[in-house]
């Protein structure tokens, strides 16, 4: 059984995109981008979590200079990711503000053609769309928790003598580097 790659979506395909050639570039164009269930599941599928609800992401493409396009949005969810200590569902709300630059010039974009990422994070490559799905995709990554936990949920002891999760978690808020002389004397000794 041969492997076909997955075919790039054509233009007007994308699940959610915006076209920029359709665009006036005299004012302020208003969107809004609210998933069906089917792209819901997918992105939640895609995130790496149980379920979204409630996603919405609405803001304005503004037009700039030399054909550049700045996009502002709100972004609000609702995410239920697994506990990392109990395997329960935790729900997470996100309610962010998002704000990218898109760019023609790719010099602007990446001003050092031997480093792949763009000095500003902000800043993107203008393409013939605006995918909001995939914006929507990684702003949700980036905000949600990488280590959500129930409330409640806590590691037991272990028997060996290390610390308990009360101490843990009032570290848990400190530096992460506040330790370091701590731990480098443990593996001294």
């Amino acid at each position: 059984m041969s492997h076909r790659p997955e075919r790039l979506p054509r233009i007007g395909e994308l699940p959610a995109s915006i076209r920029v050639a359709r665009l006036p570039t005299d004012c302020t164009t208003s969107f809004s981008f609210v998933p069906t269930a089917v792209l819901l599941c997918r992105i939640s599928e895609e995130a790496g979590v149980l379920a979204i609800r409630k996603l919405r992401l609405a803001g304005t493409l503004k037009p700039l200079a030399n054909g550049d396009w700045l996009l502002r949005a709100q972004l609000g969810a609702t995410v239920t990711q697994e506990c990392v200590l109990t395997l329960q569902p935790v729900r997470t709300r996100v309610d962010v503000r998002v704000g990218r630059t898109f760019v023609t010039d790719k010099r602007r974009y990446n001003p050092l053609p031997d480093f792949r990422m763009p000095n500003d994070e902000n800043l993107e490559l203008l393409l013939p769309e605006i995918d909001l799905y995939e914006l929507a995709l990684e702003v949700i990554v980036l905000e949600i928790p990488l280590y959500p936990h129930a409330i409640g949920a806590r590691l037991d002891a272990p028997e060996d003598g290390t610390p308990n999760s009360a101490s843990s978690e009032a570290t848990m808020h400190e530096s992460p580097l506040s330790n370091l002389s701590e731990l480098y004397r443990r593996a001294r000794s």
